[in-house]
């Protein structure tokens, strides 16, 4: 058992956040851990979010206050938990969801993006998600093209066309800026500057060869795969 005692001069200060248990953001971390494992991800990344979830399980004090009273250093410090969990840890605590554990669900707080398409309000957001059981915005283009979406009280004939015209310029734009990333040979790449032609032919190599050989863990892709079948082939490396 882990324990940790407050400093005598510090008092935490809860006014500006709901408190957060440590047993749920242990929760959330073994969770990650097991759909990375599903996922065949790196095995050390999966014992870090285990660790990780052990040590908060088994803390007294709850990670709230020593965040709020020691910052992100102080999750820091505890057995287990590096710069990357404590930056999960800190999401969790102060936004509560982790964006981590939304991108391995593939859920994403379906109602707040919905609400973000022009035309639908964050009431018809929830009755959309709570109607349809959707959670994605692939999926909301998936309901407006196949007429499920005009079900739902609130969306007339006009505003699915919206929404429709709206997802379609929202995903191709998307398109558009991550191939101009490529455009003139650039490489320019935030966040992975850093990584070589080298690095990303063995890895187009690895992928190849892996998923031709039935190695790789398949999922359903969320855009256009009205039936859920898992084909896309995935791998996780460093």
């Amino acid at each position: 058992m882990i324990t940790r005692m407050p400093p005598d001069c510090c008092v935490a200060d809860f006014s500006s956040l709901v408190v957060v248990a440590n047993i749920d953001i242990a929760r959330d971390l073994n969770e990650i851990a097991d759909l990375l494992q599903a996922q065949r991800a790196n095995s050390f990344r999966v014992q870090a979010y285990r660790a990780g979830a052990d040590t908060l399980a088994g803390l007294r004090l709850s990670a709230q206050e020593i965040l709020e009273d020691e910052g992100r250093l102080g999750l820091i410090e505890l057995p287990g938990i590096g710069k990357s969990l404590a930056a999960v840890v800190e999401e969790r605590i102060q936004t509560g969801h982790s964006s981590v554990l939304d991108r391995l669900r593939g859920d994403a707080q379906a109602e707040r993006m919905f609400a973000t398409v022009p035309g639908i309000g964050p009431e018809l957001a929830s009755r959309i998600h709570g109607q349809l059981g959707i959670d994605t915005l692939q999926e909301l283009e998936q309901a407006a093209h196949s007429g499920s979406l005009m079900g739902v009280s609130g969306m007339g004939r006009r505003r699915v066309l919206a929404v429709r015209e709206s997802l379609a310029g929202r995903f191709q734009r998307g398109q558009r800026e991550f191939e101009s990333l490529f455009d003139n040979g650039s490489q320019d790449i935030s966040g992975a500057d850093d990584v070589s032609v080298a690095d990303l032919l063995w890895v187009d190599e690895q992928y190849r060869r892996r998923a031709a050989a039935e190695q790789l863990v398949r999922i359903a892709p969320r855009r256009f795969n009205p039936n859920g079948k898992a084909w896309l082939p995935i791998l996780h490396t460093e």
